[in-house]
């Protein structure tokens, strides 16, 4: 399918383990949990690995560890780390109440949930100290982070809050731990997850997912292939919702800190880039039309031009035809151009689609079809990733803006126009 979605705003983190699995300025490692949490500046955790007395650091034992193990049962005796995670993992496999009732079930999860913080937390507490227990302490920070990321999408402020901190004090323990970047993630799918579910009303949720990838990407540089995609992710929510300076940010860190990543991602992003600037800068922009000639935007000097990216089954591209034809119509083809850039596969579905609509532009439309759709060597030179899409250039070849609406295209040719008579 040739047209690119502008209806998902939200860009998940599919094919990256652990990073989506259950739902994809730098930040610095210290940031506070997101306004939108309802909770304001907490207190930085405890740069100690444990220090019991700050909420944000992880827990200290507060029992004993001599529990002996029960008589003929073959479990691991009651209060060990095994038989704490094996108690987790009996909770999560128990299952949920045959019920309708959606009140009723969000009940059991969330009870079901705080269970887990408490057995998790209990075993942290046995074995963040201890080097042979990594292991197991890394299941539990594991089990501990998911359980408080339900219970932080159910609304619980302290639980936003710990989810925050916590991730915040096991990058403190050891910023190159499994368990910090696991939290990490963990944090980033929060923000990722109420991106999917607000972004639309709360925009402040897109430029949280867009500051926690970038901080993930400067705390654990290590991770390239995570990093990459989720540094995309965040720039292409921003990207679609118009957050262009967020975007521009995320993409330029791809750029900077991971331009030999093995991501195939992180090779498209210059382009992207280069698309996303092109407002103030000259257009670059020649190709083969149909027939034979050359289009090249240095012919059209002295006028403005509309460039329009488009293929033929792209429903949202009639939304723009009344427009260009009555811009056409009002400024004159002295004082206005419109050039095409076909993304089809099959050039009689171009031809015909040309002469069922009256089109009487010029369209770049390759002769080789291994140079057509989004292999179009303009639309792959500026990173386009949705059609139709229509630019506005001025007389002197210089980008106006990369998203003219059918709304708006007619009053911005205008302007542009008039500028130029001045």
């Amino acid at each position: 399918m040739i047209m690119g979605s502008r209806t998902r705003k939200c860009v998940s983190f599919a094919g990256v383990a652990l990073l989506l699995c259950h739902a994809a300025g730098c930040g610095s490692s210290g940031d506070s949990s997101p306004a939108a949490a309802g909770s304001g500046e907490q207190p930085a955790a405890s740069t100690a690995a444990v220090d019991a007395a700050q909420v944000a650091a992880l827990p200290t034992a507060s029992v004993g560890t001599g529990a002996q193990a029960q008589a003929d049962t073959g479990l691991p005796a009651k209060g060990t780390p095994e038989r704490l995670l094996y108690d987790i993992d009996q909770l999560r496999k128990r299952p949920l109440p045959q019920t309708r009732d959606m009140a009723e079930l969000r009940g059991v999860q969330m009870s079901r949930n705080e269970q887990i913080v408490e057995l998790a937390t209990e075993a942290i507490a046995r074995t963040h100290d201890q080097e042979d227990r990594e292991e197991q302490f890394n299941e539990a920070v594991h089990n501990l982070m998911e359980a408080r990321l339900q219970l932080a999408l159910q609304g619980k402020e302290e639980h936003i809050d710990l989810l925050y901190n916590q991730a915040e004090s096991l990058y403190r323990r050891d910023p190159k731990s499994q368990a910090a970047i696991d939290a990490a993630r963990v944090r980033v799918r929060f923000a990722h997850t109420n991106a999917m579910r607000f972004a639309e009303r709360e925009p402040k949720w897109l430029q949280e997912l867009a500051q926690q990838a970038r901080t993930f990407a400067a705390n654990f540089p290590q991770e390239d292939i995570h990093a990459v995609e989720l540094l995309y992710a965040a720039g292409r929510s921003c990207e679609l919702h118009g957050l262009t300076d967020e975007a521009i940010a995320c993409y330029s860190l791809v750029t900077r800190q991971f331009a030999n990543s093995r991501n195939a991602k992180a090779a498209q992003v210059p382009a992207i880039l280069r698309r996303l600037q092109l407002p103030g800068q000259p257009l670059e922009l020649a190709g083969p039309e149909r027939g034979g000639k050359f289009v090249r935007i240095e012919d059209y000097r002295g006028k403005a031009v509309l460039v329009v990216f488009w293929a033929s089954g792209t429903p949202r591209v009639h939304d723009y035809l009344p427009s260009i034809r009555e811009a056409q119509e009002k400024l004159g083809a002295e004082k206005l151009s419109v050039i095409g850039v076909n993304l089809d596969e099959d050039e009689l579905a171009l031809e015909a689609f040309v002469e069922r609509n009256g089109l009487n532009w010029p369209q770049i439309f390759h002769t080789d079809p291994s140079r057509r759709r989004w292999e179009n060597p303009v639309a792959r030179f500026y990173g386009l990733r949705d059609i139709p899409a229509v630019w506005l250039i001025d007389a002197e070849g210089t980008v106006v803006s990369t998203n003219v609406t059918p709304e708006d295209l007619v009053p911005a040719v205008s302007r542009q126009v008039a500028r130029t008579s001045r």
